[in-house]
């Protein structure tokens, strides 16, 4: 497309959720583990965190914030500023408290890019808070704040479509009991999972014929079945959270999802997702409106065994 540099701001109004559902993907123990109480003790002291959030630890992710923008630079820098221009509109599906959105604007200046108009959305009410307070008080490369909201990424509902000049959102959060077989906490379901992974695993060696030690009389197709339909429901709760950002980008625009994990019986030590194989068939299985030949990965260098994903929406007719 052509992004001639322009300064003239691009605001697109809405107005946010007064109630916001469940998501599926809301386990209590874990946001209120890895999200909550993280991200109140980095940022309690308001001034204190605006002034030394670069070097602090990142997200819950075991980093500082100038680390992961070193590990995430080669991938935004090639696929950020070609599809948006100065003064154009980006938004953010689960900003978090607001850093990937900072740390995205902060690359797209190093490429002459500036004044866009922010947006964003964030299932947490208290990160979203966060977010209102980093874009309120210490907005990057000329930006201007115009909505973040308190809402979940499968419903975005109240934004309207074909807004946005860039979407983007840094991680999708995996439904972490798809079967919902409610264990009591997260350790207990994640070694149930991963035993029906392993049984699974060597049910499939069987009907192959292929030879195997593990005699375990579970070996059956419901095993088999089970993981299958638990990695279906990941499948569609991925694609109702893509569908929605691609609804709302403008048609032409980019489409960019970061950090995506593989399926959970292909990597126990990650929480579920998507590997790339899923992507263009799902183009076709969800109707979504984009271009197949666009679709482009990027393997991450922050944690093993992620991936960038990249995709356009189809121009206008």
């Amino acid at each position: 497309p052509n992004l001639s540099a322009t300064k003239q701001q691009q605001h697109v109004s809405f107005t946010c959720p007064a109630v916001i559902r469940d998501g599926d993907n809301y386990d209590k123990e874990s946001f209120d583990k890895e999200y909550i109480d993280d991200q109140q003790e980095l940022t309690a002291n308001t001034t204190k965190f605006l002034h030394d959030f670069r070097t602090e630890g990142y997200d819950s992710w075991g980093h500082t914030y100038e680390e992961v923008k070193a590990g995430m630079h080669h991938w935004k820098q090639k696929y950020y500023p070609p599809n948006i221009r100065s003064g154009g509109s980006i938004y953010e599906s689960a900003c978090g408290i607001g850093l990937n959105l900072f740390m995205s604007l902060e690359i797209l200046q190093d490429a002459g890019i500036t004044d866009l108009v922010v947006y964003g959305n964030e299932y947490l009410p208290f990160s979203t808070e966060k977010a209102n307070i980093v874009f309120d008080n210490a907005a990057p490369a000329g930006s201007t704040k115009g909505m973040i909201c308190a809402g979940d990424s499968t419903d975005l509902s109240y934004v309207p479509s074909n807004a946005f000049d860039l979407v983007f959102t840094g991680y999708i959060s995996p439904i972490l009991d798809p079967l919902n077989l409610n264990t009591g906490d997260i350790d207990s379901n994640y070694k149930l999972y991963k035993k029906l992974c392993k049984v699974s695993k060597a049910g499939d060696k069987k009907k192959n014929n292929q030879t195997t030690n593990d005699d375990d009389s579970s070996n059956t197709w419901k095993d088999i079945k089970l993981v299958e339909l638990a990695q279906e429901k990941q499948n569609k709760f991925y694609a109702k959270w893509i569908s929605e950002m691609i609804r709302i980008a403008k048609p032409g625009s980019a489409v960019i999802i970061e950090q995506v994990s593989y399926p959970f019986c292909e990597e126990f030590y990650d929480w579920g997702g998507v590997n790339q194989k899923w992507w263009k068939p799902a183009v076709e299985k969800y109707g979504w409106d984009v271009e197949p030949d666009s679709i482009a990965f990027e393997e991450d260098t922050i944690f093993r065994n992620r991936y960038h994903a990249f995709m356009r929406k189809n121009a206008a007719a």
